[in-house]
């Protein structure tokens, strides 16, 4: 009898314990069918494209930084969140409408690329910090 309560508290344990687990993801819609998704952590934000009940990831993790309109998508992304060097800064564009992403570029790059796409001065993320 031991056995079986211990079995069934066990069992519990562990189907409360993913459930947490699974509450800790999470989606956000940002625009044209694009999705924040994250982990427990900020840390773990990256972008999807969410189609029904199908995402694709786009951009990995650790997004820092973001914004958007109704046709563009930038974001600032470390890619290495160990340290705050200015190189493992990537940049990225997201076409909306076209679904193309651009990147990742150095700081640079990324200013190039948004002049050439005229993506409006109004979406910052215009500083390399």
């Amino acid at each position: 009898k031991r056995v079986i309560v211990a079995s069934m508290i066990l069992w519990l344990a562990s189907v409360a314990c993913c459930s947490v687990l699974e509450m800790g993801d999470s989606r956000r819609e940002i625009v044209g069918g694009y999705c924040f998704f994250s982990g427990s952590s900020i840390s773990l934000t990256g972008i999807t494209r969410c189609d029904d009940d199908h995402y694709t990831h786009i951009i990995s993790p650790q997004i820092i930084g973001s914004d958007w309109n109704d046709n563009f998508i930038v974001v600032k992304r470390d890619a290495d969140d160990l340290t705050d060097r200015p190189a493992e800064i990537e940049w990225y564009i997201i076409d909306v409408n076209g679904q193309i992403m651009y990147g990742p570029y150095q700081f640079d790059e990324y200013v190039s690329k948004r002049n050439e796409l005229l993506v409006p001065r109004n979406l910052e993320l215009l500083s390399p910090y």
